[in-house]
């Protein structure tokens, strides 16, 4: 199954809006897996680009983004590279070994968590009284107030 849209957070690119501002078609790389590469410097860019991926995810919203890249549907648009990283064959784009996306970014990613409040320091309770035996309770029954005795 090809890729469908941008796996970055917060960007809209894809087959719905596959059109920005001047008319232009945005193009969609697939993130391949790194055990099928052809040659070493193929397989580190495919590392890199998964690491990439893996780096932008939102675990808290409930990405499926590990699936993704399993099944090779995730992918990056061209918005993300720089233009001298995208090669033009004719009517197809594909990226220069060794590109990595730097622009459009989200500002959050697994790294930068969200502040957080401390923790509630707990306050040890003092042990409860225990009675031996009925005498000692109804002489701490006697020094209770008479609003709880009753």
């Amino acid at each position: 199954m090809a890729p469908s849209h941008c796996c970055v957070p917060g960007c809209i690119s894809g087959v719905r809006n596959s059109k920005i501002k001047n008319e232009r078609k945005v193009s969609i790389f697939a993130v391949r897996k790194p055990a099928l590469a052809k040659s070493s410097a193929e397989k580190a860019h495919r590392e890199q680009l998964t690491r990439f991926v893996l780096s932008m995810r939102d675990a808290a919203s409930g990405d499926c983004i590990k699936e993704m890249l399993q099944k090779e549907t995730a992918a990056i648009c061209e918005l993300h590279f720089m233009p001298t990283d995208i090669v033009v064959h004719g009517k197809f784009k594909t990226l220069c070994q060794g590109a990595k996306p730097c622009l459009h970014l989200p500002k959050k990613s697994s790294f930068t968590h969200p502040s957080r409040k401390p923790p509630v320091a707990r306050v040890a309770e003092e042990p409860r009284k225990r009675h031996n035996n009925i005498i000692d309770l109804q002489k701490s029954f006697k020094q209770l107030p008479e609003f709880l005795k009753g």
